[in-house]
């Protein structure tokens, strides 16, 4: 018996190659690997190499793909520079950076070979979730713990299982469900559904972290049932937005102390007070901010953390970064929508809600199927010019 191996050609080759590094590197930020000495230089030198490369892959051809006639050549360069300001400033989680690695990849694969994307990220997220709670079982990477109470004065150990803190093993859960989900919709459904709340519930007796548990439940009926969940329902075109909208009013009555929201901000684990005090020292610019994320742990460590993707790069990234992934994500929701691709539009609808407690969005590990944003931009502008004409 032969074992067949599709040639993938070079450029295809380094394209995989590049972003497999790129995965393993990015995934390991949100492990306790980073406890260890020279381990953040070692993955921040790996990403900046997968950069280069996708750089590379990018301009190897005369024509972009995606940039057919040079009809979008200024779009396209404006991103590249964008993303260049982005990398250097060390916000390489942003949309800039999906856009590296979304055009490198739709330079080299047709647009309709997103699933092909998702699977791999799905088994790479297999693999990487795997062998970190191996190399926490076999005392490598050690098991961050914390301490809460709960209603009653319960106190419960949370525990990491080689994840940076308990919140990230729940959202690298979530990841496998939606992409599990996702991946498994055409066939026996309801043993996977099984499976991915068996596992979501294993792992939440660990990380007992509820908002991200919560949300992997919701995932679980909104992929599942997913057309008719979607379908004639055009308030989700614009669910980032109203999910921004919602989170900026919940931040801006916190900030002026209106007493409603404290119980709102208790169980979001006061995600409220840690993003008025991250505006407050900071400010909401046009720009963005110096701001990065901080959790130096112990007692006495400096801890301020913006879990909300929204508050995060309105903070960040400032607001006109903001006003622009709110419009591309809006792009995305139509093309979905009008293509009447229901189970990714599903996955899509699930981030923009986890978007309100944690990020996810413009996550290409969590959420790969953001980088249709390519070919939805695509028949976007292809679709205003046959208008024009």
């Amino acid at each position: 018996m032969t074992i067949s191996i599709p040639k993938l050609g070079f450029p295809k080759t380094c394209f995989w190659l590049a972003y497999i590094a790129y995965f393993i590197a990015r995934y390991m930020e949100y492990t306790s690997v980073l406890s260890l000495d020279g381990a953040e230089t070692v993955i921040n030198n790996i990403k900046i190499a997968t950069y280069i490369v996708f750089v590379c892959l990018i301009i190897s051809k005369k024509v972009i793909c995606i940039v057919k006639n040079g009809t979008y050549i200024l779009f396209i360069l404006a991103v590249i520079g964008v993303a260049t300001y982005q990398i250097i400033f060390g916000r390489g989680n942003s949309i800039f950076v999906i856009a590296l690695i979304g055009l490198a990849y739709y330079n080299l694969f047709s647009d309709d070979y997103s699933d092909s994307f998702v699977f791999t990220n799905l088994k790479l997220n297999i693999l990487m979730f795997t062998t970190v709670i191996i190399l926490n079982t076999a005392k490598v990477l050690p098991n961050v713990t914390t301490t809460v109470q709960k209603v009653g004065g319960v106190t419960f150990n949370r525990a990491s299982l080689g994840f940076m803190y308990p919140g990230q093993l729940q959202i690298a859960c979530l990841t496998l469900v939606t992409l599990l989900i996702y991946v498994t919709r055409e066939r026996n459904s309801h043993l996977f559904k099984i499976i991915a709340f068996m596992l979501s519930t294993v792992i939440f007796l660990f990380s007992q972290t509820f908002m991200p548990y919560l949300v992997s439940i919701l995932a679980i009926f909104i992929i599942g049932n997913r057309k008719s969940f979607v379908l004639g329902r055009r308030f989700f075109l614009h669910l980032a937005t109203i999910c921004f909208a919602i989170t900026i009013v919940l931040v801006a009555l916190k900030y002026y102390n209106v007493s409603a929201v404290d119980g709102i901000d208790a169980l979001m684990n006061y995600r409220l007070s840690l993003s008025v005090t991250a505006i407050r020292k900071y400010g909401i610019t046009l720009a963005g901010t110096l701001f990065h994320n901080i959790n130096e742990g112990g007692p006495s460590g400096e801890y301020l953390y913006l879990d909300s993707e929204y508050i995060y790069m309105l903070v960040s990234n400032g607001i006109i970064y903001s006003a622009f992934a709110l419009i591309i994500l809006k792009i995305l929701n139509v093309y979905m929508s009008k293509e009447k691709k229901f189970a990714a539009y599903a996955v899509l609808i699930v981030w923009y809600i986890n978007g309100v407690v944690n990020s996810g969005i413009f996550n290409v590990l969590f959420n790969p199927l953001i980088i249709c944003i390519f070919p939805a931009i695509k028949n976007y502008f292809t679709e205003s010019k046959n208008l024009e004409r």
